[in-house]
């Protein structure tokens, strides 16, 4: 109990007082979040960049780049950045805050990271990792201006360069058609599939409602999607639904797994609980239910320790969300009402022009993948399946 109120407190002092914010001469954003409660302390470094800056040509580099860092450089050697870390006590998040998952698809492959030369990694690297483009966020236990004169001494020297210009959000249209991608995997006995359709970006006014209702179609164990196609009907051992919300317009899906003899009652389930939720939408009970739930695993999974409020700090600067994103959470969570949870139902979880990806042995389910569209068939070896 004494945990989650030191949470839930955190929930509304994360920018208060103790959150200071400056800039180094070079661009370079410094935040810091002071609280002594923990003897430690959390540090991180967001780059404004990744698999949205590269070059045609050159799709993976943001990645590439990034496992390149954890070989070595001229002060450590291979690996030696890590066992760096570990010695003091620290960990690594091995991926850009993006990530390589994008909302218009870009993914590397093996034909694009062999396309990948020495000097792109260097351009990429001079481009990119300026001052202008880098924030360092430091929360726990510490002295504020120590940490503000430490950061500047290792980073103040870093070019300014350019800010990176965020790409205009063009949200990705639905299918004029249902479409089916059908992964050949010969020697699979189960089918794994994802149902697809436009979701939101991070900053709609939606998100509150929506993840709500995700929580309840299929964001928890007992959710909806995992109840009929786990406890109801026993055809997998678990089931999902995802918003994908980033700066730009990201997916709504549902996922899950099967055998391969029941890839089609698996799917029409999951149509079915898709439909329902369209159609009917969600009851008084279950929006409270769903409430009460993210106000009680949001505070000890995003506030509890400082490595989650750094990573909080470091998400509302970059999605360029303001202190309420956290400060009024609970109430933006209480405000939300039946009709408007509803209303978010029908715009977001709709069954029409879906798109399919399955995973699968395709000799056996290449009848019931084409039930459901129009099916563009690529093997699991096959390079640049995954742009298709």
């Amino acid at each position: 109990m004494r945990t989650i109120f030191g949470a839930l407190l955190l929930s509304s002092l994360i920018f208060g007082q103790d959150t200071r914010t400056g800039t180094l001469a070079n661009g370079l954003k410094v935040i810091v979040q002071e609280d002594h409660a923990i003897p430690n302390v959390a540090m991180y470094f967001f780059y404004r960049i990744g698999s949205r800056n590269e070059r045609p040509g050159t799709t993976g580099l943001s990645r590439f780049f990034e496992h390149m860092m954890f070989n070595g450089a001229r002060k450590y050697g291979p690996k030696q950045f890590d066992k760096q870390m570990d010695n003091i006590g620290g960990n690594n998040n091995r991926s850009f805050f993006f990530g390589a998952a994008h909302p218009y698809g870009r993914v590397p492959d093996e034909a694009s990271i062999d396309r990948i030369r020495r000097e792109d990694i260097v351009d990429y690297h001079k481009r990119t990792y300026v001052g202008r483009n880098l924030i360092v966020i430091v929360a726990g236990d510490f002295d504020p201006a120590t940490a503000k004169a430490r950061v500047s001494e290792i980073f103040g020297a870093a070019p300014a360069g350019s800010a990176y210009q965020w790409a205009e959000d063009r949200p990705p249209a639905r299918n004029s058609a249902p479409k089916v991608l059908l992964i050949d995997k010969p020697d699979a006995t189960q089918t794994y599939f994802l149902i697809a359709q436009p979701g939101a970006r991070k900053s709609t006014s939606d998100r509150v409602a929506l993840s709500l209702v995700n929580t309840l179609f299929g964001g928890r164990f007992t959710s909806m999607v995992n109840e009929e196609l786990r406890v109801n009907s026993g055809l997998t051992y678990g089931a999902g639904s995802r918003v994908e919300m980033a700066r730009l317009t990201g997916g709504l899906s549902i996922s899950s797994y099967t055998k391969t003899e029941t890839t089609a009652k698996a799917i029409d389930v999951a149509l079915d609980v898709l439909k329902r939720l369209h159609d009917t939408g969600i009851t008084a009970e279950q929006l409270a239910s769903a409430k009460a739930y993210m106000k009680g695993t949001y505070p000890p999974s995003h506030l509890q320790t400082s490595d989650q409020i750094a990573g909080a700090l470091g998400e509302i600067e970059l999605f360029g969300l303001g202190p309420d994103e956290v400060n009024q959470f609970f109430a933006r969570v209480d405000g939300v009402t039946l009709e408007q949870a509803n209303a978010v139902a029908r715009k977001y979880y709709r069954t029409d022009n879906l798109t399919f990806v399955l995973l699968g042995n395709a000799a056996q389910i290449r009848q019931a993948a084409a039930k459901y569209g129009a099916v563009v068939e690529r093997s699991v070896r096959q390079p640049r399946w995954a742009a298709m």
